[in-house]
């Protein structure tokens, strides 16, 4: 993973082996290889640089951008992208999909991915990124090799296909995302955001805000099933400094390997 995130100035997450990103930010040089861009909402330290990637992929001339978005945000993207168009000078190469929460895209031969919905102020999602992948048949698992052998003989495939959950991506929401769809907590990795971390800006401030606190993490925490919980999105009151001693102070001690935050700048 390569990327950045800091509340109100750039949310965007590269997952390298799969070609995803995952929100734009400004958009930057290192999200020029990515095949399939996922957006979670329409604020701009989310999307603004979503003419700037597809500009910039064009120049280069990787035209083949799957461009998948929250539904509601789809005709003004559209509206946006055909004015940048005109003063750029440029023709676009993207696909633009409205994406709803809880229907499953597929990306290519190997990923697929699906939305699930997130409380936030404006229309947003999150997304679950799947490997598809295959095993024996739950009806010959326990029935050894002649079984196997002989749905062979009858012409069937002994193989199942079925996806594995790898990353969950929250995107900005509160913490009633958890709800929203099972295979959130058994991605192997989630990346979720948690923009307040101290009683300064409280869990009510946070809620407010359409955001998550710290507080409410380690409530949730020991529901959340997978290997690791990436955090995202804090606000930059905190350098970095601080937020790791606030980890290592507020974390429990089986959490504190499965619990990282996401490298910052700052």
């Amino acid at each position: 993973f390569a990327g950045y995130s800091l509340a109100g100035i750039t949310t965007s997450i590269y997952c390298r082996n799969a070609g995803v990103l995952f929100d734009v930010g400004q958009g930057l040089p290192f999200q020029m290889g990515a095949r399939h861009v996922l957006i979670t909402h329409a604020h701009m330290d989310h999307a603004a640089g979503i003419p700037y990637l597809l500009s910039q992929k064009n120049v280069y001339g990787q035209k083949e951008t799957n461009l998948l978005v929250p539904e509601a945000f789809a005709g003004p993207l559209e509206e946006i992208l055909g004015l940048w168009r005109k003063v750029d000078g440029h023709e676009y190469g993207y696909k633009l999909v409205a994406a709803r929460p809880g229907e499953l895209y597929e990306l290519d031969k190997l990923h697929c991915v699906r939305p699930f919905a997130t409380p936030h102020r404006v229309p947003s999602q999150g997304y679950i990124l799947y490997r598809k992948k295959t095993r024996l048949r739950a009806d010959l698992r326990d029935h050894g090799q002649e079984a196997i052998l002989e749905a062979r003989r009858r012409g069937e495939d002994p193989n199942e296909l079925f996806l594995d959950p790898m990353v969950a991506f929250t995107g900005d929401t509160k913490k009633e995302f958890f709800g929203a769809e099972p295979d959130i907590s058994r991605a192997k990795i989630l990346f979720v955001e948690v923009t307040f971390w101290d009683e300064a800006k409280p869990v009510e401030h946070a809620r407010t805000w359409g955001h998550m606190h710290l507080d409410e993490l380690i409530e949730i925490l020991p529901q959340l099933q997978n290997e690791r919980v990436v955090l995202i999105h804090a606000s930059i009151r905190y350098s970095t400094r601080e937020l790791l001693a606030i980890l290592d102070r507020r974390l429990p001690s089986a959490e504190k390997e499965r619990v990282v935050l996401f490298p910052r700048p700052v």
